[in-house]
């Protein structure tokens, strides 16, 4: 799978995580929430490193 491809669906999981996110918010989900943000902009940094 390559960088773009797995951008995408990280993407796609923290738009999910974020809905879910608004009718539960205890502090498991907000973990989940960050730590998926935090891999999904690594994923966005490597794929501009990419491009240059």
């Amino acid at each position: 799978m390559n960088t773009k491809r797995k951008y995408e669906n990280l993407k796609l999981k923290v738009n999910l995580a974020e809905k879910s996110r608004e009718t539960s918010r205890d502090s498991k989900s907000w973990f989940i929430l960050r730590d998926l943000k935090k891999k999904k902009l690594a994923l966005r940094d490597a794929l501009l490193t990419q491009n240059i």
